[in-house]
């Protein structure tokens, strides 16, 4: 049996705020679960949602072309009147990947 985990999740969160809530999450889980799960989470200043979903895009890619496709894709990222925010769900939606959203509206 192999010591790799059997579910691998990348997590790509917006700013600094929605890398804290992946963490916390992450640090919810059991440890047999910490074990069980690879979960990545990566964080890059200065991102639109937009901008974050063409990077998750191009990086799901990626992982599947090396052999190591990951389970499931979170984005986390919060409104702030991006004016691609549309754009942003249309990407994320063709690829089935899930949103952790916020919004003050």
């Amino acid at each position: 049996m192999s010591n790799r985990p059997y579910k691998k999740i990348l997590i790509l969160c917006e700013g600094v705020t929605e890398q804290h809530y992946a963490l916390a999450l992450k640090a919810t889980l059991s440890r047999e679960k910490q074990h069980e799960v690879d979960i990545e989470i990566i964080y890059n200043s200065n991102n639109d949602p937009l901008t974050l979903a063409q990077k998750t895009t191009r990086r799901t890619h990626e992982a599947k072309r090396a052999g190591v496709p990951y389970t499931k894709v979170w984005l986390f990222f919060d409104n702030d009147n991006s004016p691609k925010l549309q754009e942003a769900f249309a990407e994320i939606d063709k690829h089935n990947h899930s949103i952790a959203y916020s919004s003050i509206q």
